[in-house]
């Protein structure tokens, strides 16, 4: 069996562990004060038809991007202002993360029962199955990071075009995810460490290097020219 592909005794699974999970995205109400707050600019951007810039009460809510609150009010578009409809889609992006995860470890050279393993040691964390249906923006900034972790393998690969392609989208889908979506660059910068002393990514090493360097003066001065931006 090809390592890289999820195997059909596996889907049956996954769909158990969505199906479990599904009650308590359609029932549970949304948790004050985050989830409410989220719900709350989504809302706004929906009913006031203004994606470009989030609203709580009428104020500007420079505090976070406005990925999260893009899908939520989509979302709404679709099938209605419900609140499940934003957990059933941070359901959606926790089941991306698995298979996006089971694939990461068999390019890095699982076997198909290593790769079915690394999955399903996530699926059975504690934490990931509680936020599994969060209506937060770390699933989001999580599966960004997977993204560009594939990237890296790319360029690695010498598969340059879409390596740098990849890493870009999901660098950039980070930054939109969540204003400290410099976080993303950061795990990314520091996985690309970790490849060098794995023995691979040698020629990205460097880059990784002076990224991580430069990276909390980076996150530090665009903080700042946001709030300028916001305020001005």
């Amino acid at each position: 069996m090809n390592a890289s592909s999820l195997s059909r005794s596996q889907w049956p699974w996954l769909a158990s562990w969505c199906a479990l999970l599904l009650p308590l995205a359609i029932l549970f109400p949304p948790v004050p004060i985050d989830e409410t707050r989220y719900l709350t600019a989504a809302w706004e951007m929906f009913n006031s038809g203004q994606w470009l810039v989030p609203t709580v009460n009428g104020a500007w809510y420079s505090d976070k991007s406005p990925l999260l609150f893009w899908l939520i009010a989509g979302g709404w578009k679709i099938v209605g202002v419900h609140t499940w409809v934003a957990r059933v889609e941070a359901l959606i992006v926790a089941l991306g993360m698995l298979l996006i995860l089971r694939r990461l470890a068999a390019r890095l050279g699982m076997d198909a029962r290593g790769a079915h393993t690394a999955m399903w040691l996530l699926a059975g964390c504690f934490g990931f199955t509680v936020f599994s249906t969060a209506i937060m923006f770390d699933l989001l900034l999580s599966l960004c990071v997977l993204g560009a972790l594939h990237a890296l393998l790319d360029l690695d690969a010498g598969r340059w075009w879409r390596g740098i392609g990849w890493l870009g989208a999901t660098i950039g889908l980070g930054i939109l995810a969540t204003r400290s979506g410099t976080e993303n660059l950061e795990t990314v910068f520091d996985a690309t460490l970790v490849a060098q002393t794995l023995g691979f990514a040698t020629p990205l090493v460097f880059g990784a290097v002076a990224g991580r360097a430069h990276l909390d003066e980076l996150r530090i001065k665009l903080a700042e020219d946001f709030d300028q931006a916001m305020t001005a």
